[in-house]
């Protein structure tokens, strides 16, 4: 709708975010174990920002408290009111970076680039056909590789 894209533009406007170098990250999944652990978010952002990117990381007040120690301060934080406010941001960036998580899916409906992190347990469990606009990722706690294939998937 337009009122929610209209939010969604004033909100990245009031924190000077670009939406063409803004890339979504969302490392909380719906159980701890699904989560990124907080060095690698911290690897992750700093990645980004030197590619050159913008970072805004999606949460819910209840993932929010959960992990807010884990994010790093400089990394503004997108907790929407509905979820049609949460699509019409994701909508904005450029990609997504997300463990297995509903936001993945949204980004994915919208046709925007998804890297989504999955965990082997997770992956085994929950085989997925998935879009030549989403790249999976089986996470295995190897940072560099992680951030080599998200550079390659960026550009």
């Amino acid at each position: 709708r337009d009122d929610d894209r209209t939010w969604a533009k004033t909100f990245l406007s009031e924190r000077k975010l670009d939406p063409d170098v803004l890339i979504g990250i969302h490392m909380s999944g719906s159980h701890p174990s699904k989560s990124l652990p907080a060095e690698a978010v911290q690897q992750l952002v700093e990645a980004l920002h030197s590619l050159g990117y913008q970072v805004l990381a999606f949460h819910s007040t209840s993932s929010y408290e959960r992990d807010k120690e884990n994010l790093p301060s400089d990394v503004p934080v997108c907790m929407p009111d509905s979820l049609l406010h949460t699509a019409a941001v994701v909508d904005r960036c450029h990609a997504l970076i997300c463990v297995d998580s509903g936001i993945g899916h949204i980004a994915a409906a919208l046709h925007k680039k998804v890297f989504s992190i999955y965990f082997k347990d997770v992956w085994m469990k929950n085989s997925l056909a998935l879009g030549d606009h989403v790249a999976p990722y089986l996470y295995t706690q190897d940072v560099p590789d992680l951030l080599e294939q998200l550079r390659s998937f960026l550009q």
